[in-house]
């Protein structure tokens, strides 16, 4: 039996609903960005790291290039009717280029802000070995360098080589 003086109440009343909402709303402003900056600062790693792999690839490809011209000749790299390929760094990437062809080219836009340093602006083989070369790719303070040694072997690394 119900009585007049007596309802029931359900759902919530609207003032309850925007405190709850203002509250959630002052919570997330406050940890939001704490939770955000680990991820961007991944993602920037990340993207170091994909673009450092991209170099070292096209590097070991010019390299599978030069291998290919000797194979065929028997010769390298006097007799090689065709000139050898070579990787030439920029300020704001690379270009891999075998005589007047362009192979492969990776470039970085202002929206990349990636800085690239270098210590050869040529990567190629001379006389049966590499250049020893260490390019870097900087963003938002990280770096990322990708080093070719003597013998052609290249690797990434964190730090830069003596």
């Amino acid at each position: 039996m119900r009585t007049a003086g007596k309802r029931r109440q359900r759902g919530f009343a609207l003032l309850e609903l925007i405190v709850v909402v203002g509250i959630m709303a002052a919570v997330g402003a406050f940890i939001l960005p704490r939770v955000m900056a680990p991820l961007e600062d991944r993602l920037n790693t990340a993207w170091l790291e994909q673009e450092a792999q991209l170099m070292a690839e096209d590097i070991r490809y010019m390299e599978r290039l030069v291998m290919n011209c000797r194979r065929v000749n028997g010769v390298f790299p006097s007799a090689v009717s065709e000139p050898l390929p070579y990787v030439e760094v920029r300020n704001d990437g690379y270009i891999l280029i075998q005589g007047d062809r362009v192979l492969r080219r990776r470039q970085f836009t202002a929206a990349d802000g990636v800085t690239v340093s270098r210590n050869r602006s040529r990567l190629e083989y001379e006389a049966n070995s590499a250049n020893t070369a260490t390019v870097g790719l900087t963003r938002k303070g990280k770096t990322r360098y990708v080093i070719v040694d003597r013998e052609g072997r290249v690797r990434i690394s964190v730090t830069k080589p003596n």
